[in-house]
């Protein structure tokens, strides 16, 4: 793996220390490139980095096919982040294949159609109608045998209008069962502290006036508090044993 390239995004654009659940996209990396069926496809929101692909740029031993999803909205946002990696001087390849979500249907223009994995890394509540995606997929790239996907259960509403389901672990299984894929691997990430802690770093980023210097303070010491807590805990809720309250999970499907 590109160590340089990972310490960046886990610092510098996910900020894993802040958003914890992200740790668990970089593990499913690792995972990826010892155990990914290649070619490998990675399908991400590339337009907002001006077509560049910043997973590709984590990979050593696998060279990625980078696909670039773009909702409708993606003309008014194209460069929107792409400060946040040309100032690292990442070596991000251009997607140069897409999925475009037309609003009422996908188009989809790939290259590469032997892609034999496919990682979608962050980006699956961005999709307007998942299932329809992944059909129209399927039948463009008919050797598809192994799909990755990370995703969070805890964000706020972003990219609006783009922000449009958050499944759960079970509702992405249907998905996947209705394609004929099976589910061979599933991990979840957080607890209820973790979900705390996120909303708390949110708040934290909208208290910047000094009225709000002495609630900045309070939550400046319940961080350390919060992530303490964290650690002792198993993910499940102790007292609930069909509960959970996880921040993120990743996924592997493989064809039936």
């Amino acid at each position: 793996m590109n160590n340089k390239s990972i310490n960046y995004l886990r610092k510098e654009v996910f900020k894993t220390d802040e958003y914890y659940q992200f740790e668990l996209l970089f593990s499913q990396a690792r995972e990826v490139e010892k155990t990914a069926l290649e070619p490998l496809g990675i399908l991400e929101r590339a337009y907002i980095y001006n077509g560049k692909s910043i997973f590709s740029s984590v990979f050593t031993k696998i060279k990625p096919t980078p696909i670039d999803y773009q909702p409708i909205s993606a003309n008014k946002r194209t460069g929107l982040q792409s400060s946040w990696i040309e100032k690292a001087g990442l070596q991000c390849p251009l997607a140069n294949s897409s999925v475009i979500d037309t609003g009422t249907s996908y188009f989809f223009k790939l290259k590469n159609k032997k892609i034999r994995s496919l990682l979608i890394p962050n980006v699956l509540h961005h999709c307007r109608d998942f299932s329809s995606m992944m059909s129209g997929l399927l039948k463009k790239l008919p050797e598809l045998k192994c799909v990755y996907i990370f995703d969070s259960y805890v964000r706020e509403n972003h990219q609006d209008p783009d922000d449009f389901c958050r499944y759960t672990p079970a509702a992405l299984k249907k998905v996947f069962d209705e394609l004929e894929f099976k589910e061979s691997k599933r991990q979840e990430i957080g607890n209820v502290f973790d979900c705390i802690l996120y909303f708390i770093s949110q708040a934290k980023e909208n208290l910047k006036y000094p009225e709000n210097r002495k609630l900045k303070q309070m939550i400046n010491r319940a961080i350390p508090f919060l992530k303490e807590k964290r650690c002792l805990v198993k993910y499940r809720s102790l007292r609930r044993s069909f509960a959970s309250a996880a921040t993120g999970y990743a996924m592997r499907f493989e064809k039936k």
